[in-house]
């Protein structure tokens, strides 16, 4: 057990081996294992929808703690869907910089 890291995401597709105990890891297996940090942190790094995404749904968002949710989430509230991600511009904290890092973290639907 002290291989498998039980707080990984899991992600559609993926393949978890669990061997028996006592039991040596087939080879196909091994760089899942070695990779799953790597795996996980893709996985969290998942895209939001700024339009459908709660307070703490937001705040997974690399970049977005809890104030700046709040804005988004109260700048949606009073204006209505974000029809682009330069929309995040008109909230107070979000400049040019700080929507450009966004962009791979959140979308539009």
């Amino acid at each position: 057990m002290s291989q498998i890291n039980l707080a990984a995401e899991i992600i559609s597709g993926q393949v978890i081996y669990v061997p028996k105990k006592g039991e040596k890891i087939p080879e196909q297996f091994c760089n899942s294992v070695s990779n799953s940090s790597s795996t996980n942190t893709n996985a969290s790094q998942a895209q939001i929808d700024i339009n459908t995404a709660d307070l703490s749904a937001l705040q997974t968002i690399n970049g977005i703690g809890e104030k700046k949710a709040e804005e988004i989430v109260k700048y949606r509230e009073e204006h209505g869907k974000f029809k682009s991600i330069d929309d995040l511009k008109n909230i107070s904290g979000f400049g040019d910089k700080t929507v450009e890092k966004l962009n791979d973290y959140v979308f539009i639907k």
